[in-house]
């Protein structure tokens, strides 16, 4: 039901409801990132209507922290993994059905277990006879899901050129690189406090 806590049977197990106060400011990028992450920001603002996020980057890049930054704080996040909807219609449209009730927006991580290698050399693939389904391409998902309800955000660990016809969305995609050091210490001096000396921050962002 709208505004219920809980989730119903068959997504409670994969589904995660998230809410967060965090602001684009409050994550710490290189400069080139923070300025693209900053202009894709005020052009969603500037408009109707809602967004495909695709963001790309590897663990501990910022990638999973955006969506809450880039979502208003009183909107509920309905965080799954890939593999648990993508393959899954159903699921996929339970997902939908619940984030149109709940007025949230949807994060679908670790997109890269679902989707084909683009990059991978098909003529040193031998076919497989057993496998029912070929992956979906990156292009075809995120067609599929411009029957959202509202804002998606999807993660993956690679970058990704679009070539789709979206009806209902606006897409956007953003690449958080792995942070150099001089990041990774802005990160952990956030934290300076939690730790008795100094040089141990020094030490963790160097490694």
């Amino acid at each position: 039901l709208k505004g219920a806590d809980s989730l119903s049977p068959a997504l409670e197990e994969i589904v995660e409801i998230e809410h967060h106060d965090r602001t684009v400011s409050d994550l710490v990028f290189d400069d080139d990132t923070a300025s693209t992450v900053d202009t894709m920001q005020q052009r969603v603002e500037n408009r109707d209507g809602p967004t495909v996020f695709y963001i790309a980057g590897e663990d501990g890049t910022g990638r999973d922290r955006l969506p809450g930054a880039l979502t208003d704080s009183g909107m509920p996040i309905l965080r799954a993994r890939a593999e648990d909807v993508i393959s899954d219609s159903e699921q996929l449209t339970r997902l939908f059905r619940e984030a149109r009730l709940r007025e949230g927006a949807i994060h679908i991580e670790s997109l890269e277990s679902v989707t084909k290698n683009e990059n991978s050399d098909q003529r040193e693939e031998q076919p497989d006879e057993s496998s029912e389904t070929e992956s979906p391409s990156i292009d075809t998902i995120v067609e599929d899901l411009d029957n959202a309800p509202g804002n998606v955000f999807l993660s993956h660990t690679e970058s990704w050129t679009p070539d789709v016809d979206l009806s209902s969305h606006h897409l956007e995609t953003c690449e958080c690189p792995f942070p150099d050091h001089d990041v990774r210490l802005a990160v952990w001096e956030e934290y300076a406090e939690e730790f008795a000396d100094d040089s141990l921050v020094s030490h963790i962002a160097t490694n």
